[in-house]
């Protein structure tokens, strides 16, 4: 099988992402294409080795996931963004990273955006002279890594995907981890649901009375309710707002 060069990138994709669904692939690598076609070349690729599918239940239905294999990744290798020095090729936590990919390939369309990266990537990647640019980011296990041009500034921005309940004492260490890294210029949190984004909005006051706020929040839903914009809050009441292309 001679592999194309959608072929590759759906690789390149599958490794950084640790996984897409049919859904993210038809909208992101297969636009305007029946989805049976779709099904059929994601079974030549499986057949062939280059990938591998799983079942996994998705809001009480069963969906195919698909991940790249040793030997899809040694064929993309050349297409990656430096050196491999880890193979983590499939998610162990479905739910959280297929919903980080989709906010990963709605923020492609950011304006101002210089650079955009999945966890996977920074974690498995060495980038040679500019491992230092990403290495707080890696420390941090940042879900997305986004470097963003505002006006005549670059900003190191750390976007994270929070999708569960987790004790104060938690939020509060992941978000003192944020306000101590002094190359992090922002954080943006995408909470799945209100509840979560005002609790830790709550944490994040009180610890902006100490330390400059730059971690902003907004739910799912407000990240994804307007095609042109998203906009966060912080914990003094404070807005950022993203914008997007058309």
């Amino acid at each position: 099988m001679i592999l194309n060069d959608r072929d590759r990138l759906i690789l390149r994709d599958l490794f950084y992402s640790k996984g897409l669904n049919l859904e993210l692939l038809m909208a992101n690598h297969f636009k305007g294409l029946d989805k049976s076609t779709v099904v059929k070349r994601m079974n030549r690729l499986s057949k062939e080795k280059f990938l591998d599918k799983r079942v996994h239940l998705e809001q009480g239905k069963s969906k195919v996931i698909y991940h790249i294999t040793e030997k899809g990744l040694d064929e993309i290798a050349s297409l990656l963004s430096g050196k491999v020095i880890r193979r983590e090729l499939k998610s162990s936590n479905p739910d959280h990273d297929l919903e980080v990919a989709r906010i990963f390939y709605s923020l492609l369309r950011a304006r101002g955006l210089n650079d955009l990266k999945f966890e996977n990537e920074i974690q498995c990647i060495s980038f040679g002279d500019f491992d230092g640019e990403y290495e707080p980011f890696r420390r941090l296990n940042t879900d997305i890594y986004l470097s963003l041009q505002i006006k005549d500034k670059s900003y190191k921005v750390a976007i994270e995907y929070e999708r569960s309940q987790k004790e104060s004492g938690r939020w509060t260490e992941y978000l003192l981890n944020y306000h101590m890294e002094d190359q992090v210029d922002l954080v943006l949190y995408i909470c799945k649901g209100l509840t979560i984004k005002n609790s830790m909005i709550r944490i994040e006051s009180e610890l902006a009375k100490s330390y400059q706020a730059k971690i902003y929040f907004c739910s799912l839903e407000e990240f994804f309710g307007n095609d042109s914009t998203a906009i966060f809050q912080n914990g003094n009441g404070k807005s950022f707002k993203l914008n997007f292309h058309d």
